[in-house]
């Protein structure tokens, strides 16, 4: 239960979906029916996912599992509205085999911005058609793997190192920046 203590799931409305005999309708006598197909869902926000239904798909008999479906209105955000990251040009490998990223910060509101604020901050490199934002090949925090390398009165300028491996599986990637909150995403 430790384990699911931060999910919730919807209401139950449907009969178990578990302990059926294969290809049929019919539970197993032998068996007492369950509902082991479940579908839990966890949000930083609460007030920004609805469900609205929960439900199995009876008709599908193909094993003693009748699968779920489950959908959902969720409500999103546009990027950070407190800052802009842009992430500069092609990434450039080094004589040791690694490759730079090069980016730059503002602030949408202040002129420029604190580098304090972006300390837990951090940047994930994903392979072309990622399924979702935990597919990461490797990830570096801001505070830890960023140097700042020029500054002016709008922009801070940083560099971010990654090593070569992150780079064998494909030849397209993504370089993506996640605020510390919630892990927003910033700029893509």
């Amino acid at each position: 239960r430790l384990a699911f203590r931060d999910f919730q799931e919807l209401p139950i409305k449907f009969p178990p979906t578990f302990k059926f005999i294969p290809c049929t309708q019919k539970y197993n006598d032998k068996r007492r029916p369950a509902w082991t197909d479940r579908i839990l869902y966890r949000t930083c926000e609460p007030e920004t996912v609805k469900g609205t239904l929960y439900n199995h798909y009876p008709n599908t008999t193909g094993s003693d599992h009748h699968p779920v479906m489950a959908k959902f209105k969720v409500k999103t955000k546009g990027l950070s509205p407190d800052m802009k990251v842009e992430f500069l040009d092609k990434l450039e490998q080094d004589e040791d085999g690694s490759y730079t990223a090069y980016y730059r910060i503002t602030n949408r509101e202040e002129a420029r911005p604190n580098p304090d604020d972006h300390y837990d901050d951090w940047i994930g490199i994903f392979r072309d058609y990622f399924p979702d934002f935990d597919a990461y090949t490797t990830y570096v925090y801001t505070d830890t793997g960023s140097e700042l390398v020029h500054e002016d009165d709008d922009f801070l300028y940083f560099a971010v190192k990654f090593h070569y491996t992150a780079f064998k599986s494909s030849n397209s990637y993504y370089l993506i920046y996640f605020q510390n909150h919630c892990n927003d995403v910033v700029s893509i």
